[in-house]
């Protein structure tokens, strides 16, 4: 199984194609879903891409990142007695009253980090998508999201993998799988480690600001 599965995300299309699939299935959603995404990104439609996340996947990660922005604003500071563990309510209303009024520059209409911790994970990461393509050097929508989804994989009734090739300008021939989870009858993606954004913590570019 692992050796199957293995196989199908390196082999090119035409072998994904022909040998790779499961049993023909009418169950479309992991593709289509892959597409919506995609498409919305390319249109700068930023919202709409993160409702397509998977949701326990993305209350997680909005978890994660958000610890990892609050220890790059605290650096080498702490907001207790050393080696004190203190409850997650006590650390975020210290944090705030340190850090509240700080600027959070890598995330747009996201002012400071009181902001910053009262929005959804739906809109943190729709902020994130939307940080990544504003500021110097950062490549516009429509060129870092234009991709071809080739094919689906399905590992089982509720997990798949989406096949996609970058056909942006700078767009090589390796294909890429955007991982996706089935709860009840809806489809959503997940972010792996390897996939074409930086950890939404450092879009955030709070470092900069933490230096001061």
């Amino acid at each position: 199984m692992i050796l199957w599965f293995r196989r199908c995300l390196v082999l090119p299309a035409a072998t994904l194609a022909l040998g790779c699939q499961r049993p023909a299935t009418s169950d479309l959603a992991p593709s289509e879903t892959a597409k919506a995404f995609f498409d919305a990104l390319a249109h700068s439609q930023w919202d709409s891409a993160a409702a397509l996340a998977d949701s326990e996947w993305l209350v997680s990660y909005h978890a994660r990142q958000v610890a990892f922005i609050q220890s790059i604003a605290l650096g080498r500071k702490t907001l207790g007695p050393e080696g004190v563990t203190m409850p997650g309510d006590t650390f975020t209303a210290r944090f705030l009253r340190a850090f509240g009024s700080r600027p959070v520059p890598g995330f747009p209409g996201v002012g400071t980090f009181a902001d910053l911790l009262r929005i959804s994970p739906q809109k943190f990461l729709a902020s994130c998508f939307e940080g990544m393509t504003v500021g110097p050097g950062r490549v516009a929508p429509g060129e870092r999201w234009t991709v071809h989804v080739v094919g689906q994989v399905l590992e089982n009734s509720d997990r798949a993998y989406v096949v996609y090739r970058d056909t942006g300008r700078t767009a090589n021939d390796q294909p890429w799988t955007l991982p996706l989870i089935r709860t009840g009858r809806r489809w959503g993606y997940t972010l792996p480690n390897f996939f074409a954004i930086p950890d939404c913590a450092l879009v955030a570019n709070v470092a900069v600001d933490a230096k001061r």
